[in-house]
C-alpha cells in the first residue's frame, strides 16, 4: 500500500516537472499580452483625445475670428473632422473633455471641454459658448488624486483663492494626464515667476531660508514644506491651508506666499521672532493633540479646526489678568511680542492709552522693538 502511495506522487512529481516549463511560458506570454493591450489602450486614447481636440478646435474659438464669423452668418451646420487643418495653438498645454459638478442645486455632473493654456484652466459649456469660463490661475494651484471608492477617476486642484475644484476624467490614463499637465503648467509658470523675481530681489530674502528652517511644517496641519504665510499672525502654512485663512477675511489673516510675493524685511523679522511654535502656544494651548488635522484630512476638517482656532478662539491660552489694559502696555514696554500676541486675539481696545497719555503705538515706538512695532501695524495700529 505504501508502495503505491510513494509511486503516485512519484509519478505526479514528474508530471508536473514536465509542464513546469510550460507554465513558465504561458505566464511570460500572458505578460506579454498584457503590455501590448495596456500599449494599444493608451495608443487608443491618445488618438480619441486627438480627435476630440480636431473635432472641437474648429468648434471651440480658440483665436479662430473666422470661426466666430462663419457661426454668427449660420453657414456651419455641424462640425466636422475636416477642421483638424486648423493649427494647433501652441500656447495649449492639454485640452480634452472632463465632468464638473455643476454649481446649482441639484450638483449634477456635466461634460465639459476644458483647456489648459498657458497659466490658466478654463472651460466652454458647449460649442455655442463663446465665453471662456476661468477655473484657476496655475501659479498657485496644485492637483491631488482623490482617494475615494465612490469617486472614480477624479481629482482636485487646489487653490488659496477658492474652494478645491473637483473634475472626474473618462478613465485613469485621462486622469494621470491631466494631473501631470497641471503640474507641469504650475512648475512652468513658478519658475518664471521666480526669474522675474530674482531680478529683482535684495538680502532681505536671505532671511527667508532661516525662517522655513525654524518653521518646516504647517502651522494648521503639519504638512511638510510650508511656503505661505500670514503675517499678521506670524505663522507659516502650506497652500490648502492658506487659501482657508484667505477665507476668514484679512481682518483676521493676512495671507503672502514666500516664493511669489516680496516680503519688507520687517515682515520676515516678525515671521522669524514669533513662528509656528511660539504662535500656537497662544492660539493651541489648550488644544487636545487629536483634535489638530493631519495633512491627508479633508479640506472641511480643517477648514473647521482654523475656524475655531482663529474666529471662535476655541484653543485660546487663559491668563487670569486682572486688568488687561495694564497688561498690554506692560508687555510692549518689555517687547514680550507673545504677549502682545495674546491681546490682540483676546480682542483688546487698541486704542487704549496708557496711565500717561500715549498711544499704544507711541509706547511701541519709545520702548519696544521693530517686530512689536510690525505686529501691531499688520494688526490695524496706526
Amino acid at each position: 500500500g505504501m508502495e503505491a502511495y510513494l509511486s503516485f506522487f512519484a509519478e505526479g512529481y514528474k508530471l508536473f516537472k514536465e509542464h513546469i516549463q510550460l507554465v513558465k511560458e504561458a505566464k511570460l506570454i500572458e505578460r506579454k499580452d498584457v503590455e501590448t493591450f495596456d500599449a494599444q489602450v493608451q495608443q487608443w486614447n491618445e488618438k480619441r483625445i486627438m480627435l476630440e481636440s480636431q473635432l472641437h478646435r474648429g468648434a471651440f474659438p480658440f483665436n479662430s475670428k473666422q470661426r466666430i464669423l462663419e457661426t454668427m452668418s449660420q453657414n456651419i451646420e455641424k462640425v466636422t473632422v475636416q477642421s483638424s487643418k486648423i493649427e494647433r495653438d501652441p500656447s495649449i498645454i492639454h485640452e480634452g473633455y472632463l465632468y464638473k459638478k455643476s454649481s446649482n442645486v441639484r450638483k449634477k455632473w456635466k461634460r465639459r471641454w476644458f483647456v489648459l493654456r498657458g497659466d490658466e484652466l478654463r472651460y466652454y459649456r458647449s460649442w455655442k459658448d463663446f465665453v471662456a469660463h476661468s477655473v484657476c490661475d496655475m501659479l498657485l494651484s496644485t492637483v491631488r488624486q482623490v482617494n475615494n471608492p465612490d469617486l472614480r477617476c477624479c481629482f482636485e486642484i487646489i487653490s488659496p483663492n477658492r474652494r478645491p475644484y473637483m473634475l472626474q476624467a473618462v478613465n485613469e490614463n485621462d486622469m494621470k494626464a491631466w494631473m501631470e499637465a497641471i503640474r507641469r503648467a504650475t512648475e512652468s509658470q513658478l519658475v518664471k515667476q521666480q526669474q522675474r523675481s530674482s531680478l529683482s530681489r535684495t538680502g532681505e530674502d536671505d532671511q527667508i531660508p532661516l525662517l522655513l528652517a525654524t518653521n518646516d511644517t504647517c502651522a494648521e496641519c503639519r504638512a511638510v514644506g510650508p511656503d505661505w504665510v500670514s503675517i499678521n499672525l506670524g505663522v507659516v502654512i502650506c497652500i490648502e491651508c492658506s487659501g482657508i485663512h484667505r477665507s476668514l477675511g484679512t481682518h483676521l489673516s493676512k495671507v503672502r506666499s514666500l516664493g511669489l510675493d516680496r516680503l519688507p524685511s520687517s515682515q520676515v523679522q516678525l515671521l522669524r521672532r514669533l513662528g509656528n511654535d511660539s504662535v500656537n502656544q497662544v492660539f493651541e494651548n489648550s488644544l487636545d493633540s487629536s483634535e489638530k488635522p493631519t495633512p491627508t484630512e479633508p479640506q472641511e476638517v480643517k477648514e473647521k479646526f482654523i475656524r475655531k482656532k482663529y474666529e471662535e478662539k476655541k484653543f485660546l491660552k487663559n491668563l487670569d489678568i486682572k486688568c488687561v489694559k495694564d497688561y498690554l502696555f506692560e508687555s510692549i514696554e518689555s517687547d514680550d511680542i507673545q504677549s502682545v500676541l495674546w491681546c490682540i486675539a483676546k480682542g483688546v481696545n487698541l486704542e487704549w492709552k496708557s496711565d500717561s497719555g500715549l498711544t499704544v503705538m507711541e509706547v511701541a515706538e519709545a520702548k519696544s522693538s521693530p517686530e512689536c512695532i510690525e505686529l501691531l501695524k499688520l494688526n490695524g495700529v496706526k
